[in-house]
């Protein structure tokens, strides 16, 4: 399994968001239409309504027994974890019943396995609901991109720059190069993109692209090199060229005064459940809904292409 964590903000308080990137390519899966949510209350919430770290632990303990129990009971896939604002949500998709000869509803058995957990874990009461939600909207609506296939392939060049030693750290210079179809599309472009804070490089013919020949980079100084950040700002350029029937090509980090090379050990390999907050220099929320996850950047770039995550096998 491979998870992404994020914090969004809301109704003016952070909330940490655990999402299955695995499960992107295949969703929805129809024949898993019921919804089921396990809701429970943070006991000490901080002030954002996140647990603190003793109660966390306690969290981390249950999450792990929820997930077991409840997919073995329904079938059911784990797919989204949202902690905030004095509670933790928890999301299964699962078929409508199981069985073979004594069919039974999926939703009546969730229940029935949170009502045994709740003997294993008495301080904290857990809420389950269902609902039919054949298209898996929670799960879609939960992804922090409205271009998915671009914050994946922005994801997977952050991690190559982790994975070579880079920091990410800040505040960087970032390049962007974009090109055109004809010379008076480049130059609108270039004044839109001035207006949104980038400093225009160069103008120069592409011989070899003669769709897109007429090339234009930018630069903007980030804060630092974060996935949520240059992602961002590659969306607005992206509104920018597109309009103008140009393709926004790639982008580049100015070099880390503090770039190294990792080695094979340090980087290590792809586990069974990776974290791609490491990579997209999100950090890793203290929140349960992603400790005890790998935050190895390798791990998750070895799950990863540019049109979404890599699906080799049914996710387990």
């Amino acid at each position: 399994m491979i998870w992404d964590s994020y914090p969004i903000e809301k109704d003016g308080h952070t909330h940490h968001v655990a999402w299955r990137v695995d499960l992107f390519e295949a969703a929805p899966d129809r024949t898993r239409p019921v919804r089921i949510d396990v809701t429970l209350a943070v006991n000490a919430p901080d002030a954002d309504g996140l647990p603190e770290e003793a109660e966390n632990e306690l969290l981390v303990s249950l999450r792990e027994a929820l997930e077991y129990d409840v997919v073995e009971a329904t079938d059911a896939r784990y797919v989204l974890r949202v902690t905030g604002a004095g509670r933790q949500v928890h999301t299964f998709y699962a078929p409508r019943t199981k069985g073979f000869f004594r069919k039974k509803q999926t939703a009546a058995l969730a229940v029935a396995a949170a009502k045994e957990l709740a003997e294993e874990f008495p301080h904290h009461t857990l809420v389950v609901e269902h609902a039919e939600d054949e298209e898996w909207q929670r799960f879609l609506d939960a992804f922090p991109s409205p271009d998915a296939v671009q914050w994946f392939a922005d994801a997977r060049a952050v991690g190559m720059l982790a994975r070579a030693g880079d920091d990410l750290a800040g505040p960087r210079g970032v390049t962007h190069w974009l090109l055109f179809p004809d010379e008076a599309s480049r130059e609108q472009a270039a004044t839109s993109a001035a207006a949104a804070g980038f400093e225009i490089l160069e103008r120069f013919p592409l011989e070899d692209a003669p769709e897109h020949g007429f090339a234009l980079t930018v630069r903007r100084v980030e804060p630092v090199v974060e996935l949520p950040i240059l992602h961002g700002a590659v969306l607005t350029l992206t509104g920018i060229v597109e309009e103008l029937a140009g393709v926004h090509h790639r982008w580049e980090a100015d070099p880390s005064p503090n770039a190294g090379v990792v080695d094979d050990d340090a980087a290590g390999g792809e586990d069974e459940d990776e974290d791609v907050s490491a990579l997209a220099g999100l950090g890793a929320p203290r929140d349960a809904m992603s400790a005890g996850v790998s935050t190895n950047a390798l791990g998750a770039l070895g799950g990863m292409t540019n049109a979404g995550p890599r699906r080799d096998e049914e996710p387990k």
